[in-house]
């Protein structure tokens, strides 16, 4: 039969481990949560930046001029 420090300490080791999945799970979630923040970020920033001028880098791809080569 464990000893009742043996049991604490059992118990103790299990908490902790609780402990360390949880920060992990949150510091997974703030991590999710700030690269969509950046990358809303640099959309809306291309937007507003784009104003005025032409639509590169809003997201769309920029349609690029097809020069066909003209044998001589």
């Amino acid at each position: 039969m464990a000893t009742d420090k043996q049991i604490k300490a059992l118990q103790n080791a299990r908490a902790a481990r609780a402990v360390h999945k949880a920060k992990r799970e949150q510091a997974k979630q703030a991590k999710r949560a700030l690269a969509s923040h950046a990358r809303l970020a640099r959309q809306n920033n291309a937007k507003n930046g784009a104003i005025g001028k032409s639509a590169s880098g809003t997201g769309k791809k920029a349609a690029k001029k097809k020069t066909t080569s003209k044998a001589t």
